[in-house]
């Protein structure tokens, strides 16, 4: 009816309508745009969009076609958005697109250089290509980084039972069994890297914290703002309190080697 009748409507993005009316309803009110009133008759729900032609819905208002037409004087299009049923395949559709147009305006329907089209499912399937190839490259960057942590570990704790031979030798000669000094260096060795996970999780979520408290607008709104995912962050501990265990292995046993003569005897 509002487009048959060209009547002077508009809908608002929420952004808009909370920066014109706060909180108070704006349905039924009017405002001016460009010098012409418009009866708000709509505001649009808060949603979480990831896609845009130019730009976030939330920062625009939308009036009919018709009365853009009738008062602007521009009668002609020069963008067009279509949906797809389910199960229809968007080449298809495509194809029929460019040779419909192809046949009005008479342009060759294979030049797909005589319309600008975006394709959102093929669009999709390939960031869905990419993201699956950053995450191969994060999970074999990651290992990488547990490798490298559990070889300074180790390391870490060669040079410390080198300083400690005094100790493990007074200790094993007060009754304590080499069981016990493995289990105490691998504690250790857990500990180290346990310590540094957790420190390394409280800078990831300052970090994401501080992102949160940037303004984003326009295409970057749709990249989003960084969280902190808990279920991930307890495996990452776990599994750095594994690998610092098993780092301590090797040290532990040079430890529990140690001959405690020698031991008491090194300067």
């Amino acid at each position: 009816v509002d487009f048959d009748s060209k009547r002077r409507v508009i809908f608002l993005g929420n952004k808009v309508a909370n920066e014109l009316f706060g909180t108070e309803n704006p349905v039924g009110k009017m405002i001016t745009v460009q010098g012409i009133s418009f009866m708000v008759i709509g505001v649009m729900i808060h949603k979480s969009q990831d896609s845009s032609y130019h730009g976030s819905d939330e920062d625009y208002a939308v009036i009919p076609a018709s009365t853009f037409v009738a008062l602007f004087g521009d009668p002609y299009f020069d963008n067009m958005v279509y949906s797809l049923k389910p199960g229809v395949d968007s080449k298809s559709v495509r194809n029929d697109f460019f040779r419909v147009l192809g046949g009005k305006y008479r342009f060759d329907p294979k030049d797909t250089h005589t319309l600008w089209f975006w394709d959102l499912v093929e669009q999709a399937e390939t960031q869905r290509k990419i993201f699956v190839g950053i995450n191969i490259f994060m999970w074999f960057i990651g290992g990488m980084t547990l490798v490298i942590a559990g070889v300074g570990v180790a390391n870490i704790m060669f040079v410390a039972i080198k300083e400690r031979t005094r100790e493990i030798g007074t200790k094993m000669a007060l009754g304590a069994k080499r069981s016990h000094l493995m289990f105490q260096f691998m504690t250790e060795a857990m500990f180290i890297s346990l310590s540094g996970g957790l420190l390394g999780i409280i800078v990831s979520m300052g970090v994401a914290r501080a992102f949160w408290l940037i303004p984003m607008k326009g295409a970057m709104a749709f990249m989003g703002k960084p969280l902190v995912n808990l279920p991930i962050a307890i495996v990452t501990v776990i599994t750095l309190s594994l690998i610092g265990f098993l780092s301590g292995f090797f040290p532990a046993r040079r430890a529990a080697s140690i001959n405690p003569v020698e031991a008491l005897r090194y300067e």
